[in-house]
C-alpha cells in the first residue's frame, strides 16, 4: 500500500543522532550502539529509527553513504562525541509517502513520490526523512514513511 499526501508535518523530539559516512553493513552495529547508549543513560527508545541520506559515493572499499541516523527516546540524554542530542526535528510543509509492503518495492514507491513532486511542481528543500514505523519479522514486510520538506511558495 502506498499513499502520498501534501502539507504534512514531521515533529519528533528527544533524539540521539549519528551523522557520518557508513556502509550498509555497518548499520546494524550502529543501531545496537545507539540502543546500548540509550540503555546506559536510562532512556527507552520510543519509536523506529529515522534516517536521512545526504549523499552516496563509490570508494575503493565499496559504496559509502553520508547519512544521519536518529533514534527517538523517552527523555533527554547528554550527547557524546559519537551521538549528538537533538531536542527536536520539525518539517513544517512536507510531502509524505506512506508505504507498507515488501522492502524490495520501497525504492519504486520513492520513485513514485519523486514523480508526484515533479508533476505538482513541488521544489524539495530537504532530503528525505525515512521513518521506520515497523517491520514484520515473519512476513518481511515493512511499514515506513518518507517526509520531504518542500518550498511553500507558489511561483
Amino acid at each position: 500500500m502506498t499513499s502520498i499526501s501534501e502539507g504534512q508535518q514531521l515533529d519528533m523530539r528527544n533524539l540521539i543522532s549519528f551523522r557520518g559516512k557508513l556502509k550498509q553493513e555497518e548499520l546494524p552495529n550502529l543501531m545496537l550502539r545507539m540502543k546500548s547508549y540509550a540503555d546506559v543513560q536510562g532512556a527507552n527508545v520510543v519509536g523506529g529509527p529515522i534516517s536521512v541520506t545526504y549523499g552516496v559515493e563509490q570508494t575503493k572499499d565499496g559504496v559509502v553513504a553520508d547519512a544521519e541516523i536518529m533514534m527517538p527516546l523517552d527523555k533527554e540524554v547528554s550527547g557524546t562525541e559519537e551521538f549528538v542530542w537533538k531536542e527536536q526535528i520539525f518539517l513544517a510543509n512536507a510531502i509524505k509517502l506512506k508505504y507498507a509492503g515488501a522492502p524490495a518495492m520501497f525504492q519504486s514507491a520513492c520513485n513514485e513520490m519523486n514523480a508526484y513532486m515533479r508533476e505538482k511542481k513541488h521544489v524539495p528543500i530537504t532530503a528525505g526523512y525515512i521513518v521506520t514505523k515497523g517491520a514484520d519479522q515473519i512476513s518481511g514486510m515493512v511499514d515506513m514513511e518518507v517526509y520531504v520538506g518542500v518550498n511553500p511558495n507558489v511561483v
